[in-house]
């Protein structure tokens, strides 16, 4: 089971796997629904706009029912030192009307 930004150990963790095309389903806890939902995560197409270079995995909902509410999240990394570069989709966490946002997070490192 993975919680928040859990994903990106996950990844760091299972890189080998996931760099030549294995698929592996992961628990992702969403804190404010207090349960879980299953997602697959794999190798994927960059977004537009992606940095260069970056390598790409999406983490898809596993149930058809959350794929209909929910997109797949994409995240790139910096394929040589396996940083996190950029995070899009639904963010987990919702705000105080009980919506979850969208967004495109783009991370720089100094």
């Amino acid at each position: 089971m993975i919680v928040d930004a859990g994903f990106d150990e996950f990844v760091k963790q299972y890189w080998q796997a996931l760099v030549t095309g294995k698929e592996l389903d992961v628990d992702y806890l969403v804190p404010s629904k207090q349960t879980t939902f299953g997602f697959r995560v794999s190798k994927a197409t960059c977004l537009d706009d992606t940095q260069n270079g970056a390598l790409c995995f999406s983490l898809t909902p596993t149930s058809w029912l959350v794929k209909m509410a929910v997109d797949p999240i994409v995240v790139a990394y910096d394929s040589q030192d396996k940083r996190l570069l950029r995070f899009t989709g639904r963010a987990n966490i919702c705000d105080t009307k009980g919506k979850y946002e969208q967004v495109d997070i783009q991370y720089q490192y100094l």
